[in-house]
């Protein structure tokens, strides 16, 4: 999204470059018409003065492309905070997550500093290269023996700061193509990232319900350095299959794989090796429950058809009539961000009753 924003924002100065190269042409040939060959010590300069500010383009889109990075660092640290603000505020992580949080953040500047000291010096050569280049060329004219006369000199000032807008907007132009050229790349690099492997499922009305043979998994890293620790963080030896209606309990240390296995098991993480398959109509309850902006009756049904014997089911499995009873509203009181509060309990017995709510196998 950062990177959409960024070309977005950026392409805006890409309007002004068929103005500058058109700019230049005429400015160029009406020099050689009225000064003749004496013209070509200032487009000599005035080229050297472009050709500095190609470069400078290049180092502005490498800038562009480092602060990008680490606006994604940024964010990533960011995205973090949110998602486990209740841990930070019981654990008083607060001072500690602002350290990191303000580390990405002044690498992310140091980046956008050396980027607008590009774009700065970029602008102002090509404001002071009409001045340079007619300098040059009077210059050549004396070299040259030419007869120097006002007219002459006025004209040669008056095409050269003619081309001033021109030899700003051209700079910036080349700058702004460089950065967005860097979004399009990170965009497309996204777009080419492999699809997700279709999945298969175990047969509906078998004998089992989960099914994971000699299997690996890995979360993603986001960063191509840490690419050689992406190999399986929890490898289960062996097979694990789980009977239809069979209660089983994973348990083990903090760390040690549990959420890892479930997320596998029901696809949200694909195995880096191995197979890990279950039944294709499956009810999860996440470890962290969400909830939506709505009523409680909408929270539970997510869009599916209401069935009263079902729902009360549902409800009676969760244990959530007594919330109902204290809840303002019941099953129609608002829940969420501009909603009740709720507590974790809360959501989960609401998350358990969404689960059992509904055909699964």
């Amino acid at each position: 999204g950062n990177d959409v924003v960024r070309a977005y924002e950026t392409s805006r100065a890409l309007g002004f470059l068929p103005l500058g190269i058109s700019a230049i042409s005429g400015g160029v040939a009406m020099l050689l018409w009225t000064v003749g060959v004496a013209a070509f010590g200032g487009i000599l300069s005035m080229s050297l003065i472009l050709v500095i500010t190609q470069k400078i383009a290049a180092l502005t889109a490498l800038q562009t492309k480092k602060g990008l990075e680490a606006s994604s660092d940024r964010l990533a640290v960011l995205e973090q905070i949110v998602e486990s603000s209740k841990a930070v505020k019981l654990f008083s992580w607060e001072e500690s997550y602002l350290d990191v949080l303000g580390k990405a953040r002044d690498v992310e500047l140091k980046h956008v500093q050396k980027l607008r000291w590009f774009l700065v010096v970029s602008i102002q050569l090509g404001r002071v290269s009409p001045i340079i280049s007619a300098a040059v060329t009077v210059v050549c004219m004396v070299l040259l023996d030419m007869e120097l006369n006002s007219a002459d000199i006025f004209s040669i000032i008056a095409v050269f700061m003619a081309l001033r807008l021109a030899l700003i907007i051209l700079p910036q132009g080349w700058a702004s193509l460089k950065m967005i050229l860097v979004s399009f790349t990170r965009i497309q690099q996204y777009l080419d990232l492999p699809d997700t492997k279709q999945r298969s499922f175990l047969p509906a009305g078998g004998e089992w319900a989960a099914e994971v043979v000699e299997a690996g998994f890995a979360w993603p890293v986001q960063k191509k350095e840490d690419a050689s620790s992406a190999a399986p963080s929890m490898i289960l030896s062996g097979s694990l299959r789980v009977a239809r209606g069979q209660a089983v309990a994973v348990v083990g240390p903090v760390g040690c794989g549990k959420s890892t296995l479930l997320s596998g098991i029901v696809g949200h993480l694909p195995p880096a090796q191995g197979e890990a398959r279950c039944v294709e109509a499956l009810s999860y309850a996440p470890q962290q429950p969400q909830v939506i902006c709505g009523t409680v009756l909408e929270n539970i049904l997510l869009g599916r058809e209401y069935d009263e014997k079902a729902f009360h089911s549902a409800i009676r499995a969760a244990d959530l009539g007594h919330d109902l009873a204290i809840l303002p509203g019941g099953l129609r009181a608002e829940i969420g961000e501009r909603g009740v509060s709720l507590s974790g309990g809360q959501k989960q017995r609401i998350s358990l009753a969404r689960t059992s709510y509904g055909i699964a196998d």
